[in-house]
């Protein structure tokens, strides 16, 4: 309601539509990590999409259909794994006595590339079974938590 009334106060006194909403810093800041998130994952999937040019250039709506599918398939394939290294990693510093607070886990993104070779060889150890990441947790995550129920110290 408050953003509908932003615009149309602004639309009646001729100013840009934005002007309003964005002068308020609490929606202005929340506008703008959403946008940065979006626009995070976009450049993953654009990072992921190479190659795909010809497809979309095709028109055929099934192989589009493939391509998305496909793209969906490595984004989040990527924003997996690098949730399971960023939690192993956070869980060794933490263990090694590094601080580790929420709010530097809330500035840390899933959307990483600059680790994957993303035209190099890869071998398939087919005989190897992964570790189970079902029981995975981020211990820094669970602490902060935990304190803010008033968990800790508590017997």
């Amino acid at each position: 309601m408050v953003i509908f009334l932003g615009i149309r106060e602004t639309d009646d006194m001729g100013l840009c539509s934005g002007t309003y909403i964005y002068a308020q810093s609490e929606l202005r800041e929340t506008i703008d990590e959403t946008a940065n998130k979006v626009e995070a994952y976009n450049a993953l999937s654009d990072w992921a999409r190479f190659g795909a040019e010809t497809i979309t250039a095709s028109n055929d709506p099934d192989e589009m259909e493939k391509a998305i599918g496909y793209n969906l398939l490595i984004c989040n394939s990527v924003i997996v794994q690098n949730m399971v290294d960023l939690t192993d990693t956070i869980n060794k510093l933490q263990k090694s006595g590094v601080s580790i607070g929420k709010e530097d886990i809330a500035r840390l993104s899933p959307y990483l590339t600059s680790h994957i070779k993303r035209f190099g060889g890869y071998v398939l150890d087919l005989d190897t079974v992964p570790k189970d990441i079902s029981q995975l947790k981020c211990n820094a995550f669970l602490q902060e938590k935990e304190e803010e129920r008033g968990c800790i110290g508590q017997e």
